[in-house]
């Protein structure tokens, strides 16, 4: 009635499918790819290993498929995220490795050949046959023109939730794909054909399909890893003390349910990944999800039964602050920093970070505030210096591993706080710079020139970080001084020479401010000097900078020290063109520096 078998993603793609117009639309978003990205680069050491000989595999689930070898293409009934998301992944892949100066070889040139053959074929120089056909077409225009072109041309408005979604996707996949080297991106790209695996299950009929469906996704749910490690926890408490066995499973049990409430539908937290953030924040050490278990088996076997229990306690005590973080409850961690804990978190997603929150849940009032701005200035430094999310884990391993150690005697306490603090303004120190030379410099676009997600967070951060956290819950919107869509004949009142020019310099920093939605939505076809009329509007210390300078008349404290810094390192202006753009740039990127180590 069905075939289930283990095949690698080279072997999926060499069969056509069809997602029926039943299937919901287009659901990953930035986060779903970072995840994947992270999990791949646990599974392969930072994408290091040798592709060919690690017997390292990773599995991406199931897919469920109606058909046989006899009736092609294969109707999709479960797996078309999955299926979509690595086609988009090939794309991105296949445009890095023709961009990048690597030689022009026989291996390189099939290796090419390799990567298109996944997500589809060229029946002739204009036909472009991708091998998932789209009945519902919501979002296959938007493929079509990826795997064609590179890009959409459609404007953001315009786009419908999916397509915003696989767009969102694809500059997300690019991002992560330019963060790696040459040697990465070829391993990236042979792990993923030959030791990436899928289960896939082909059904002869619909009937059959729904019913594996169900018994995949409800009632013959697997054991997962959470499953396993409570089976060994047990294990170790019986041969010990029976009566502490109950004890145990209820508080294990409210542990699990506390991540995985199903009340909160998209805020269920991955027990696995909690375990993951878990094991870095208490233990000091960095664990592939895949070997959680192991190392689960491995630290237990010298544990008795009040160690686990003790143990527990602590898991049990760590779920309650992860999933009021992870839904949003900033204040979890500490009540007067919940806004550097949201843009750590809610902002920039940067969930490596769970870990050190967990480490220092126990600290004081005020320890944890100094905490929250340190890990803030950190992750800000890591985000727009560009580095890597493995150099980034690995950073936060030997910091909490140095903290743990130091702080096993409490007298010690406090010189393994000292020495937290120090590590990690030094690592502050070093990619600050880095990070303001990017700011100064980077484009902040996607592949269709329209704005990246990272230019509007870098402006939330400013936001944070010149007094005015208190409108980070209101309606902001990023505005263009010079608009982002320009008639040519306009091109030469800002100094621009052609559209070239035009686009090199709309999404740089310098020509984006952060604006109430009100504002923003009455000026946006304004000139510059009606635009400047809205900026002095705004309550916003940045924007409202532009137009005037800062009156420090009856301003004391930090509100003070800020205008004068706001007045001293950025500019008033009353023409608005390329060169203005560049200065401000300038000055935007040296006053990410300055703020980043006066915060």
């Amino acid at each position: 009635m069905f075939l289930t078998e283990q095949l690698a993603v080279k072997e999926v793609f060499k069969q056509y499918y069809t997602i029926p117009d039943f299937q919901r639309g287009y659901a990953w978003r930035e986060q779903n790819v970072k995840e994947l990205f992270s999990d791949l680069r646990d599974e392969t050491d930072g994408f290091t290993l040798h592709a060919d000989n690690t017997e390292s595999q990773y599995f991406l689930g199931n897919i469920v498929l109606i058909g046989d070898e006899t009736s092609k293409p294969f109707t999709v009934v479960d797996g078309q995220q999955r299926l979509t998301t690595l086609m988009l992944i090939f794309r991105a892949i296949e445009e890095q490795l023709h961009k990048r100066d690597i030689p022009d070889t026989r291996s390189h040139r099939r290796l090419l050949d390799d990567v298109q053959d996944i997500y589809g074929e060229w029946k002739n120089d204009e036909s472009f046959n991708i091998r998932i056909n789209y009945e519902f077409k919501e979002y296959i225009n938007i493929l079509q023109a990826i795997f064609t072109k590179g890009y959409y041309e459609e404007t953001e408005e315009n786009l419908k939730e999916s397509e915003r979604n696989v767009q969102e996707v694809y500059d997300t996949i690019v991002e992560e794909l330019e963060s790696l080297n040459d040697d990465q991106v070829i391993f990236l790209t042979k792990y993923l054909q030959s030791k990436t695996v899928l289960v896939v299950t082909k059904a002869k009929n619909m009937s059959v399909a729904y019913r594996v469906f169900e018994t995949l996704n409800k009632r013959g749910k697997e054991l997962d890893a959470t499953d396993l490690i409570k089976n060994r926890l047990i294990s170790i408490i019986v041969n010990e003390k029976e009566d502490m066995k109950d004890e145990f499973v209820s508080k294990w049990n409210q542990m699990i349910e506390t991540l995985t409430d199903a009340k909160y539908k998209k805020d269920v937290v991955d027990t696995t990944k909690f375990l993951k953030h878990y094991i870095i924040g208490i233990y000091g050490e960095n664990v592939s999800k895949s070997k959680i278990f192991d190392w689960f088996n491995k630290i237990t076997k010298k544990m008795n039964s009040q160690d686990i229990m003790k143990m527990v306690d602590s898991l049990k005590e760590c779920a309650l602050l992860y999933a009021d973080l992870h839904r949003g409850n900033y204040n979890a961690f500490s009540q007067s920093t919940s806004s550097e804990v949201q843009m750590t978190l809610g902002v920039f997603g940067y969930q490596q970070m769970y870990s050190l929150y967990m480490l220092f849940r126990k600290n004081s009032q005020e320890e944890k505030e100094k905490i929250s701005r340190l890990i803030l200035k950190f992750t800000s430094t890591l985000i727009f210096a560009k580095i890597q999310a493995n150099v980034a884990e690995k950073l936060i391993e030997e910091y909490a591993s140095d903290y743990i150690n130091l702080s096993k005697n409490e007298d010690d306490n406090h010189l393994a706080l000292n020495n937290f603090y120090k590590n990690i303004t030094e690592q502050v120190q070093q990619y600050k710079l880095q990070a303001q030379k990017v700011i100064k410099e980077e484009r902040f676009q996607d592949k269709n020139g329209k704005l990246h997600y990272r230019g509007n967070r870098l402006l939330k951060l400013l936001l944070l970080l010149t007094g005015n956290e208190k409108l980070m819950s209101r309606n902001i919107h990023v505005e263009h001084i010079m608009p982002q869509t320009l008639d040519k004949a306009r091109y030469l009142s800002y100094g621009i020479s052609d559209e070239a020019e035009f686009k090199d310099y709309v999404n740089r920093i310098g020509n984006l401010v952060p604006l109430e939605a009100d504002l923003n939505s009455s000026g946006s076809n304004f000139t510059f000097e009606q635009k400047l009329q809205r900026y002095k509007e705004s309550e916003i210390n940045m924007t409202k900078r532009i137009s005037d300078e800062l009156s420090t008349v009856m301003r004391t404290g930090p509100k003070k020290e800020t205008y004068l810094l706001l007045n001293d390192k950025t500019s008033a202006y009353s023409t608005w063109t390329k060169d203005q753009i560049e200065k401000r740039s300038e000055e935007i990127s040296s006053l990410f520096a300055i703020l980043i180590e006066k915060y």
